[in-house]
């Protein structure tokens, strides 16, 4: 109980450690990051993963996908993947913290996006933090 697993619905990739670059080019167009939508850029790594995991999270939040709309104009979508044009979140929605991790994960540059080390760790610290928000609200309501 408690644990969040996300899994590849679609075509998966295994790396080695010996993999440098994935020139895979199936995915879903509305999660693929900029590196993704290139074909003159050779290949792609984890760090595109950290871009789905971005949007995954911003749908999450919003209940729409961060490039919504343009699916019948392949050009637009890309367009707007490269240079990480999307709509803000609903003012005050949510912490200042979750919208930033989903900006760095939507970084249009991988070597500016988080480790999956970092993505971990940020998750571990908000788990702690709302399992003691949830202690805190127990103990005042008398609940066990």
């Amino acid at each position: 109980m408690g644990q969040i697993k996300i899994g590849d619905l679609g075509l998966s990739r295994l790396f080695s450690e010996n993999t440098i670059v994935a020139k895979t080019m199936i995915s879903t167009e509305y999660y693929k990051a900029p590196e993704r939508t290139n074909p003159a850029i050779f290949g792609y790594h984890f760090k595109s993963d950290i871009w789905s995991l971005g949007c995954l999270l911003y749908e999450l939040c919003t209940l729409r996908s961060p490039f919504n709309g343009e699916i019948d104009n392949a050009y637009a979508l890309h367009k707007k993947i490269c240079s990480a044009k999307y709509l803000p979140f609903p003012s005050q929605s949510y912490s200042d913290q979750l919208q930033f991790f989903v900006k760095s994960c939507m970084s249009v540059s991988s070597c500016d996006r988080p480790s999956a080390e970092n993505c971990h760790f940020a998750a571990r610290r908000m788990y702690i933090h709302f399992e003691t928000l949830l202690m805190k609200y127990k103990k005042a309501n008398g609940i066990s």
